[in-house]
């Protein structure tokens, strides 16, 4: 949050001076989402020139304090979007195992259901083959790649990009929180995006293999 709604008013005008700086904090956070950020901003801006024009009136007070919320709105709305980019060894440790590029064997494959409770979530993993999936797969997999840094998740979850026994994030809340995202209401939506086609939670379900090293 930017700032708390119960502090004074000359706190929270000092929290967006100078406001070159803070709308520059803001792009440098936000990570790719569904609207273009010139359209979300344009809601805020220009606030550098509307702030010279404000005289010290309640009615002024109150716009400045409409607008700050207006910017807390907008992070918290996409706070899924504020994520460190993986490092480059990182991704190529990723990228370099079978692991993840490898198509699925789903034949025999138990599936996930939500009012179920499950003792071992690997019964609910497809088998890894030697095949490697299409070149489109690829591509669709590592635009979700931002979200393994995800502030939220790590918070929420654990990281997954360290083992679960470790306390990273395990299978456990990879298909309970994750699989099927979005898609109806017992599985409401995690991060900005649905899961449509499992390729955000096979994402999740590919690196824990990898980092767990679970290549069954």
């Amino acid at each position: 949050m930017l700032v708390e709604p119960t502090a004074p008013l000359e706190e929270r005008l000092a929290l967006i001076a100078p406001i070159e700086e803070r709308l520059a904090l803001i792009l440098a956070l936000i990570a790719p989402i569904e609207a273009p950020i010139e359209a979300r901003l344009a809601l805020i801006a220009p606030l550098e020139e509307r702030l010279a024009l404000i005289a010290p009136s309640e009615e002024r007070l109150a716009l400045i304090e409409e607008r700050l919320a207006l910017i807390a709105e907008f992070v918290n709305e996409n706070e899924d979007a504020f994520s460190d980019p993986l490092s480059k060894a990182q991704e190529a440790d990723i990228k370099s195992n079978p692991i993840w590029y490898n198509k699925y064997d789903t034949s025999g494959m138990k599936h996930f259901k939500k009012s179920k409770i499950y003792s071992d979530y690997t019964q609910l993993l497809p088998k890894i083959t030697e095949q490697k999936s299409c070149s489109s797969s690829h591509e669709r997999q590592e635009s979700y790649l931002y979200l393994l840094n995800n502030r939220r998740l790590i918070a929420l979850g654990g990281d997954p990009l360290t083992p679960e026994k470790e306390g990273g994030l395990s299978l456990a809340f990879i298909f309970e929180n994750i699989h099927n995202s979005g898609l109806s209401s017992k599985t409401p939506r995690f991060f900005h995006c649905n899961d449509n086609g499992r390729v955000m939670s096979n994402v999740f379900k590919r690196v824990w293999r990898i980092v767990n090293k679970y290549d069954y």
